[in-house]
């Protein structure tokens, strides 16, 4: 009624195929375990070993006040606000010709203006014609 059991190598393989793409597979794969229950065993002491990585290392109590003084976080805190502060500036949008929220730079009522004043000093400095400025050849 019952079926044969299968080798134990097939058994293993069968185990490590599978496995999840990721660490515990890997880790599987690297020890090349020769049975069943040394593959779980690998596989549950590599997850294990995974998730308690990723939720972090946490030190020990400080048991004497003579070991080390606890970091200054004061500069960090400082430098998190300004990120925080930069993040919120994104949003809005500012004029490059002079700050304004109001408009962007093509609608600049000053940018207008320097450009009204800088094309009329040019056409009042170009010699009579030439629309080059400069000389004409003699024939």
């Amino acid at each position: 009624m019952f079926a044969d059991r299968l080798p134990e190598s097939v058994t293993v393989t069968v185990f490590m195929d599978g496995l999840r793409t990721g660490v515990v597979r890997t880790e599987v794969f690297l020890n090349r375990p020769t049975s069943f229950e040394e593959a779980v065993a690998v596989a549950l002491n590599a997850e294990h070993n995974f998730k308690s990585a990723r939720l972090g290392w946490s030190a020990p109590p400080a048991s004497s006040s003579s070991g080390p003084e606890p970091m200054d976080l004061s500069h960090a805190e400082d430098e998190e606000a300004e990120l925080r502060a930069a993040e919120a500036r994104r949003g809005i949008r500012r004029c490059f010709t002079c700050g304004s929220t109001d408009h962007l730079r093509p609608g600049c009522p000053l940018r207008k203006q320097s450009q009204a004043q800088s094309s009329g000093n040019t056409a009042a400095n170009r010699p009579s014609g030439s629309s080059r400025g400069g000389l004409q050849g003699k024939n």
